[in-house]
């Protein structure tokens, strides 16, 4: 999917919330709304842009729209932070039925030796509360959408590297460690560990699922290795494909790679 894809937010379904829970009564079906495009690249030579938001329903929408910078952390997981470095306007939309406005984005410092990320997040808010006589005390709550579009400014000089810095077998698990070691994001749009006997025939293919492993960044993976596949078990393959690059490694097998019952049981063996 690239960046001139359409973010398409369909809502038919009501969330309960906390305390509100025990006074629900009735449920409130929302409309929808779209957003285009659903990645933004901004540059030295481009440092604004603008993103769509449409409502496709039939009710009004508001929206407030607040950019953050994000980052990942040691472990590899999100981190967002209020940022000045990005200017937004307008910060609060409303939208009519079918009416489509544009947001602009634009860069408030010059580019830098890595690629800076963020994501401006569109987030729809509540309608106004409406009496309902014949419902007194009741709450309608509709399930409302955040939008986080990324938004990634580029470096001054973009250079892409990924490595698999680590890959082991052991106890009936496969576990790697992916480090994006370049300036610029890596969006994993395949990653899989496949298992081989001792003649090279497949024994059994692993999908893992993740997106963004931005600049600096190193996530770890563990994936399980199917019982009865594992004791045919001769060599292990991480393939990793992304937007922009590709990385392999193979690990061979042996007498510590299954799992035994033992093992499994042991409180010496349980994660902390």
């Amino acid at each position: 999917m690239n960046s001139k894809s359409r973010f398409h937010l369909r809502r038919a379904m009501t969330v309960l919330l906390g305390c509100l829970a025990a006074s629900l009564a009735t449920v409130s079906l929302a409309g929808d709304f779209s957003v285009a495009p659903i990645r933004m690249f901004l540059g030295k030579d481009r440092k604004s842009d603008v993103v769509t938001v449409k409502n496709n329903g039939t009710t009004p929408l508001q929206f407030e729209i607040r950019p953050k910078k994000w980052d990942q952390d040691a472990d590899g997981k999100d981190v967002y932070s209020d940022t000045s470095e990005l200017l937004v306007f307008p910060k609060l939309l409303t939208l009519q039925a079918g009416e489509d406005r544009d947001i602009r984005i634009g860069m408030k410092i010059p580019p830098g030796a890595v690629e800076s990320t963020y994501r401006v997040f569109i987030n729809e808010l509540p309608p106004p509360l409406q009496s309902d006589n014949s419902n007194s005390g009741a709450a309608n709550v509709g399930f409302l959408i955040n939008f986080g579009l990324p938004v990634f400014f580029a470096p001054i000089k973009p250079a892409q590297q990924l490595q698999i810095s680590s890959l082991s077998v052991a106890n009936g698990k496969v576990s790697m460690r992916l480090t994006n070691s370049g300036n610029v994001f890596q969006f994993i749009q395949e990653m899989s560990v496949i298992g081989h006997d001792t003649s090279g025939a497949e024994l059994f293919s692993e999908p893992i699922t993740d997106r963004y492993l931005l600049a600096g960044t190193t996530k770890t993976y563990t994936t399980i290795i199917p019982a009865d596949r594992c004791k045919a078990l001769a060599v292990v393959e991480l393939s990793v494909r992304t937007d922009k690059t590709s990385a392999n490694a193979n690990k061979n097998a042996d007498e510590h790679s299954c799992a035994s019952e033992q093992t499994e049981t042991s409180p010496a063996e349980t994660p902390r």
